[in-house]
């Protein structure tokens, strides 16, 4: 999938997450935008961000993968990763 539409889908999560000062930051989001310093993203909402990744992309995410979620970017290749693992799995069936 096209790394800028992975980017929109991404900040459709994102929005139904986060709020107050974080909710600003979206308007202007890029890859190097923080989840946690820019967004106020916390533990929990990562948890529940995490779970609407896995569900709209179709994906598994580990407790390993998840301490590299701390910016947009980093977010979106390690979908793209796990995208990618996914359709590899599913070619060797």
């Amino acid at each position: 999938m096209e790394r800028m539409r992975l980017f929109r889908e991404f900040k459709t999560i994102l929005v139904e997450h986060v709020s107050g000062t974080g909710a600003k930051a979206l308007e202007n989001l890029h890859e190097h935008t923080s989840m946690t310093d820019d967004l106020g993203v916390e533990s929990l909402d990562i948890v529940n961000i995490v779970i609407d990744i896995e569900n709209h992309f179709n994906i598994e995410i580990d407790n390993d993968s998840i301490r590299r979620m701390s910016t947009v970017g980093n977010c979106i290749s390690l979908i793209q990763e796990k995208m990618a693992s996914n359709y590899v799995a599913l070619q060797a069936i």
